[in-house]
């Protein structure tokens, strides 16, 4: 009996193993799962605690380690708004001079009490073109004529398999995006100066990190995503991307080259690469990837004034600086 229990429990552990394979990017963005982080996002009440969650040791949702220093890279969240659209950056400092963005929440407002979303992977780490969003399969109820033609007005997507633009309007951080009191939110936080409660830890093995974030990818239902929903949230995003050239020059593939895995039967989700993917506005898209290029260097902000519901730190001797944990890791890394 004993045996077999043993024996099953390795072909758990092997399942997991080759599961966790199948759904790698070979991309360094396979450490920070972008489902994973839209869950977490719908659990938070607002961005200061959306980031707290995304840092948090007990979370495990962060694995990224871009500066190759031995420690998880603290991940700040930094919004930027024009009109009913807004930009969440995630971002990493990976030095005292450089920084990298990891990805970006889109959000756009679609009418009264109706908005849209969806997480893109910044192109370094995950590729072009890499679009995470909430979505349902097929629709699970039958339309009114009005609702019908309200929905085919809205849709983004083309053909007869549509699948169901999800409405994330009742979303707690969502609400507090469009509240009239919202002050935009930038992080206080950067290379060496960080929150008295974070604690950076060491990355886990690839699949073990896996194994820990499985949940959160069932929480929130999410697709692939072969348009933008807003265009005008991606082009105002590619003016302020920010990339290091230490990341650029460093990201290799480490599980060998992949295709992204598509999941079936969804509109058009079938695509082997990029490159095949069709926004609604193409010209803009086309007009954001050339502009794409043109990355920030050097670009560690100068500290915030009032810069949200988080204060800055009175003084440079701050509660929590990164050099104090954990050992000196990679010996190329930027400084």
């Amino acid at each position: 009996m004993k045996a077999r229990v043993i024996l099953f429990a390795a072909f758990i552990l092997s399942f997991s193993g080759l599961l966790a394979q199948s759904d790698s990017l070979g991309m360094s963005g396979d450490n920070l799962d972008l489902k994973a982080v839209l869950a977490i996002f719908k659990e938070s009440e607002n961005t200061e605690e959306f980031e707290k969650k995304l840092n948090a040791a007990d979370s495990k949702v962060n694995n990224l380690d871009l500066n190759g220093d031995g420690q998880v890279d603290y991940l700040r969240v930094i919004d930027t708004k024009k009109d009913d659209v807004h930009s969440l950056i995630i971002q990493a400092p990976v030095s005292k001079s450089e920084s990298q963005d990891v990805a970006v929440i889109q959000i756009e407002k679609k009418g009264k009490n109706k908005a849209h979303l969806q997480i893109v992977g910044d192109e370094t780490l995950y590729g072009k073109n890499y679009i995470i969003e909430p979505g349902e399969e097929t629709a699970s109820k039958e339309k009114t004529k009005k609702e019908e033609k309200e929905a085919n007005e809205d849709d983004v997507y083309a053909g007869s398999d549509k699948p169901v633009v999800v409405n994330v309007w009742t979303w707690a951080p969502v609400v507090y995006l469009y509240s009239p009191g919202y002050t935009m939110w930038v992080s206080p936080w950067y290379w060496g100066y960080y929150p008295p409660w974070y604690s950076p830890w060491a990355p886990y093995p690839w699949n073990m990190y896996h194994t820990n974030i499985i949940g959160y990818t069932y929480l929130v239902p999410c697709r692939y995503g072969n348009y933008y929903y807003s265009p005008r949230a991606q082009e105002m995003y590619y003016g302020k991307r920010t990339s290091s050239g230490y990341v650029e020059k460093t990201t290799t593939s480490k599980y060998g080259a992949r295709d992204y895995p598509r999941e079936q039967g969804v509109g058009k989700q079938n695509r082997p690469d990029g490159n095949k993917i069709k926004p609604r506005s193409q010209e803009k898209i086309n007009s954001s990837e050339r502009n794409s290029n043109k990355v920030e260097r050097n670009n560690n902000p100068a500290p915030q004034q009032n810069p949200g519901r988080i204060q800055q730190p009175s003084s440079p001797a701050n509660p929590n600086p990164r050099g104090g944990g954990g050992g000196q890791g990679g010996q190329n890394r930027p400084r």
